[in-house]
């Protein structure tokens, strides 16, 4: 059943790739490049000091980037964020609970600053939560528990966290995401369910999702982090 359920996946990702690719080769054909614009700057928000402290550590053998807020003494909350997504998304979490803990906002592995290992055995759940508990025990110099906040794929991650290391986690909050085995029970329920989701499936080829990210530039940022007149400041 297995094989099968991932057979299937992946010729939706080559059918939902296709039609993707096919849609963008006359924009190609009209610039005479399938290259997008190469930014040299990241926006200049992702650099407001208010928001925190960006570190990086390396874990076996891959780096991390985190931003953190709050003092290191307080109670550890733990962000993880959605697909498509970055450090950034918790952004008003980072200003808003720092007061009374320490903030810690991680680019998962393949996200924002963080390296993007090629290899796709690296990205499996029980390598990325075994690595994430390294990432908790690095920062922590003791077993105090911590509070973890996943939403989507970060939510995902999270569930097989708290399965597996219960004994680390005070209090979870899962933000958009069922449990796994429930999530996989339905997405694949209908062909309904299928094409609205059939992002997760594009994203399973490699170039192609990276692509159309960059090939407008920042709109796909000023979509999901839109424009305000603060760089703290901004609404989904």
């Amino acid at each position: 059943m297995e094989a099968f359920r991932e057979l299937l996946v992946q010729i939706l990702a080559i059918i939902f790739g296709g039609v993707s690719l096919a849609s963008r080769i006359p924009k190609w054909l009209r610039s005479k490049s399938i290259e997008g614009p190469i930014r040299e700057d990241p926006p200049e928000c992702l650099f407001d000091p208010l928001l925190g402290r960006h570190r990086f550590v390396k874990i076996n053998g891959t780096k991390y980037h985190y931003i953190e807020n709050g003092s290191r003494s307080k109670e550890m909350i733990l962000c993880l964020h959605d697909f498509g997504d970055f450090w950034y998304g918790w952004r008003n979490q980072l200003t808003g609970l720092s007061h009374s803990n320490w903030v810690v906002a991680l680019d998962l592995k393949g996200f924002g600053d963080s390296e993007k290992p090629f290899i796709t055995s690296k990205y499996k759940d029980e390598v990325v939560v075994e690595e994430l508990k390294k990432f908790i025990d690095v920062l922590q110099e003791d077993d105090r528990k911590i509070v973890l906040i996943g939403h989507g794929l970060g939510g995902h991650i999270a569930w097989k966290f708290v399965e597996k290391y219960p004994s680390m986690v005070s209090k979870f909050i899962s933000i958009s995401t069922p449990h796994p085995r429930i999530w996989l029970k339905h997405v694949m329920r209908s062909w309904r369910s299928v094409i609205e989701n059939r992002w997760l499936y594009v994203c399973r080829l490699p170039f192609l999702p990276e692509m159309e990210k960059v090939a407008n530039d920042l709109e796909v940022f000023y979509k999901r982090f839109k424009k305000s007149s603060s760089v703290t400041d901004l609404t989904n």
